[in-house]
């Protein structure tokens, strides 16, 4: 392959993924970073230096940093592109994710006005520009969480569906509202982007450094900070919700093909699995040697806390509530990016606890 890819979030945990893939695929890379000297960006600084175990090795050369903010406006976005004008593609992974507990939802300021904000301004610039194509991070999570629930409480979703933002937490509207910013930007010329609805539990192994008994990396994700929770035995009751648990690494190469596959103007489920978030918690057992699995928070409590706490009634609506992937639309976007099928639920697990162990001071088996 060949081309200059502009990523933004390029320290994230799936950002770093997507990173890492494009690299190997021979682009060149422009990753967008908010401290290019802060500790966040440190293990890319060193895989540009060729002290990297995990990064590919050709960041040495084909690796540049920018500095910028998701509200640094358009003006400060417009000037990436101009001042890197062989940027070809766009891949926009930057996402803000708040204080994030996962019983207790961040400020709505902290979530939904950067993500809107900073995809207008990376969307419009990439239209400027004349990018080749745009390739967006979505999630299930703007489709998954309707206005109204069957009274069955079952429903299926498909990728023409949306959530209604009235009834999501800050995370949702985020993705809801950002997603619907990029389509309405390239609503006149929407064959240069294409959007990846991604499952909205990522897990997997990290790119981070293994630094002993140092959990700075593996607790500055959502998810990361949840399984390293579950694997020190903390905080095994959860809400009773259905996630859609996927692979970072399956994540990463559906971004990378959607470069070049035919998969503009739509939006494409990544990801068929969903199940209860407690069926997940055995996650830690691998590491805790437990026999115990994790439990669910009783719903009466869960109704009472959200009762006094408005902001989280998105959970208490989800709560309970079964839901899946359509299948058909799930098998359209294997076909689509050539995936004979998603990494194991268990394989991701022994690759992701052997991936924190070192930093979380565990054994893993």
């Amino acid at each position: 392959m060949s081309g200059t890819v502009l990523i933004t979030g390029a320290t994230g945990f799936l950002g770093s993924w997507v990173t890492h893939k494009c690299l190997e695929a021979g682009y060149s890379v422009v990753g967008t970073v908010r401290d290019p000297d802060g500790k966040k960006a440190s293990f890319l600084k060193e895989a540009m230096a060729g002290n990297s175990a995990k990064m590919s090795p050709k960041a040495a050369k084909n690796l540049k940093l920018v500095k910028i903010d998701l509200l640094s406006g358009d003006a400060a976005w417009e000037k990436v592109f101009m001042e890197n004008p062989t940027i070809d593609y766009v891949i926009h992974v930057a996402s803000p994710n708040g204080d994030f507990k996962f019983f207790q939802a961040p400020p709505e300021s902290e979530i939904v006005p950067p993500a809107v904000q900073g995809t207008t301004s990376v969307m419009k610039a990439a239209k400027k520009h004349g990018v080749k194509r745009v390739v967006m991070t979505s999630s299930f999570v703007t489709m998954t969480q309707p206005q109204k629930w069957p009274k069955n409480g079952s429903a299926t979703f498909k990728d023409t569906d949306w959530s209604s933002p009235k009834f999501q937490n800050p995370h949702g509207k985020a993705k809801t509202q950002s997603e619907k910013a990029a389509w309405e930007i390239f609503k006149d010329d929407k064959s240069k982007l294409c959007v990846l609805l991604l499952g909205d539990f990522m897990i997997g192994p990290h790119l981070y450094p293994d630094l002993k008994n140092d959990d700075y990396w593996v607790t500055s994700f959502q998810s990361g900070a949840i399984i390293s929770d579950w694997m020190r035995l903390r905080n095994t009751k959860m809400a009773k919700v259905r996630v859609g648990p996927l692979d970072v690494r399956d994540a990463a190469e559906t971004h990378l093909r959607a470069l070049t596959k035919p998969c503009t103007g739509s939006r494409w489920i990544i990801g068929d699995r969903v199940i209860w978030i407690n069926e997940l918690s055995w996650l830690y057992l691998v590491v805790a040697k437990e026999t115990r699995a994790g439990s669910s928070i009783p719903r009466w409590r869960l109704w009472v806390t959200c009762h006094c706490g408005p902001e989280m009634d998105a959970l208490r609506r989800r709560a309970h509530q079964m839901f899946t992937i359509d299948a058909n639309d799930a098998r359209k976007a294997k076909d689509m990016f050539g995936i004979n099928d998603y990494m194991p639920v268990q394989q991701t697990a022994r690759d992701l606890c052997k991936s924190f162990g070192n930093s979380l001071g565990v054994s893993t088996w």
